[in-house]
């Protein structure tokens, strides 16, 4: 019996079995026998339940077969090995990371623990480290033909990561597209969308499309990310550019808004929300230039020009009588655009703002604020030539 426990708890589970036999030979099939083998009959099937189960890429059911292992045997090496191997299917890598470092505290030298750890932390975005543990693996196993080819894929799979970020900076945006789809399509079996290296890829390459001004394909790439890792900051920044690209800055406003009350404390977020806020107000704003009738490039006493014939064209008074109150109302606001656009565009400091991109308040607010500084200033000059 306690041989039979003994080897319960290393995984050993055959050879428990194998003493409860020895026991059942020499005591009969006592009820206390009988409930150690009916324990490891279980645990039989689970193990075969679970490896079937890894085998057919059933991540999610094969962690829940080998969590009730290791609630019977909480250190065999095998059972977090499985379980390990379930969680780097599903790309729940710190899970991963810390089942592996259990199995290597217990045998440094595991192979399976080693083999294991490599494609955790090659997933995790730690490739140089997760090469090495695949090539130690391997040297502890040298037969392994799944060793074998993982570490094949990895290293085909990182030089494509590689040389595909020489790319990028190159500016071969399209050959970088390439190498990093090879990259993906490569890794085996697949790169589960909840590893971190899943979301870098697809990031990296959404912002290759984003530089090619192919809107649609990075916002295909950036909503695999989020779907599997709605938290991914980066992706959510090429999204927003991508739909500024295609002009739907609204649809940002509203996006960054709800990301924003999630992560409250990211200041990339912040400065997304107001550049998706200032496009929305430079899209709504009234064209000044079109308004007057003159070129963006008009002189101030073109402008002014350009005002007078306007506002003896758009006055109210020039209105047939017996115009509808709405007719009279639409006179009157465009009238008063009209001079509006004679304030902003006659004076150089709010025109600049203006062709910047700035609406009406956003340009009266720095006018404003800008006014308070140099009021600010004289004070202080003030108070220092007094003092003096």
């Amino acid at each position: 019996v306690r041989a039979s426990k003994a080897c319960i708890q290393l995984g050993q589970i055959e050879i428990a079995m194998n003493f409860v036999k020895q026991g059942m030979q020499q005591k009969g099939r006592t009820p206390f026998l009988q409930k150690i083998e009916k324990q490891i009959k279980s645990m039989l099937e689970w193990i075969d339940l679970g490896n079937n189960q890894l085998k057919n890429h059933q991540y999610a059911s094969a962690k829940t077969t080998f969590s009730n292992l290791l609630k019977e045997a909480p250190s065999a090496a095998s059972f977090l090995l499985g379980a390990a191997r379930s969680d780097i299917g599903l790309g729940l890598t710190d899970s991963a990371l810390r089942l592996t470092k259990r199995i290597l505290v217990q045998h440094a030298q595991n192979p399976q623990g080693c083999w294991a750890r490599g494609q955790v932390l090659f997933l995790m975005g730690e490739s140089k480290l997760g090469i090495q543990l695949l090539q130690e693996a391997l040297r502890l196993d040298p037969d392994s033909e799944e060793i074998k080819r993982s570490l094949k894929t990895t290293k085909k799979v990182n030089q494509c990561i590689e040389t595909a970020q020489q790319k990028m900076f190159s500016r071969k945006f399209a050959e970088a597209i390439e190498l990093i789809s090879f990259g993906i399509q490569h890794y085996q079996p697949t790169i589960p969308p909840k590893a971190p290296l899943y979301a870098t890829l697809h990031t990296q390459r959404a912002q290759a499309h984003l530089r090619l001004k192919q809107y649609k394909e990075a916002l295909k790439d950036c909503a695999l990310v989020l779907y599997a890792q709605e938290d991914y900051i980066p992706a959510w920044l090429i999204r927003f550019q991508a739909q500024h690209g295609l002009e739907d800055h609204e649809t940002v406003l509203s996006e960054v808004k709800d990301i924003l009350s999630k992560f409250p404390q990211e200041e990339q977020l912040r400065k997304a929300y107001e550049q998706a806020d200032f496009l929305v107000r430079k899209k709504k704003r009234i064209d000044y230039y079109e308004l007057l009738g003159c070129s963006s490039i008009a002189s101030e006493l073109e402008i002014k020009k350009a005002y007078k014939n306007k506002a003896l064209e758009l006055h109210p008074d020039k209105l047939p009588p017996g115009s509808s109150q709405e007719k009279q109302k639409e006179a009157q606001r465009k009238f008063q655009l009209l001079g509006e656009g004679l304030e902003i565009l006659s004076d150089d400091f709010m025109r600049k703002l203006y062709d910047e991109g700035y609406d009406p308040e956003a340009i009266r607010q720095r006018v404003e604020a800008a006014k308070q500084a140099v009021h600010r200033h004289r004070e202080g000059y003030h108070q220092n030539h007094y003092y003096h």
